[in-house]
């Protein structure tokens, strides 16, 4: 039996999409030699993809709410996105020492 390729696999549609995702990645890589290029590079995007800038957004006192998306520059030498979203009531919850704390509510640990 003959397995077949990967590539067979996509419709005309996808495969397109991926050659595009591959090009983009593929000039992104060439443009940008450094990570204070690939930062500004990065900054752009996130800026067409509609973030802000946190360091803006305290300077002008402004607050967050749920859905804004915001972006931190460190030194121009990485970044970090956020999407902002709601409190959660498991989030107490997500790191236990085991699984029947998490269940009846009784993890104490803080974490």
């Amino acid at each position: 039996m003959e397995n077949k390729s990967a590539w067979e696999k996509y419709k005309a549609k996808e495969l397109k999409a991926v050659f595009s995702l591959s090009e983009d990645y593929r000039k992104f890589i060439s443009d940008c030699k450094t990570e204070r290029e690939c930062v500004s590079e990065s900054i752009k995007l996130a800026k067409e993809a509609g973030f802000k800038d946190l360091a803006d957004i305290i300077k002008a006192g402004k607050k967050l709410k749920a859905g804004d998306k915001v972006y931190a520059n460190n030194m121009d030498k990485n970044l970090m996105l956020f999407v902002i979203g709601i409190p959660s009531p498991v989030l107490p919850y997500l790191f236990v020492e085991d699984e029947s704390s998490w269940l009846n509510g009784s993890n104490k640990s803080g974490r």
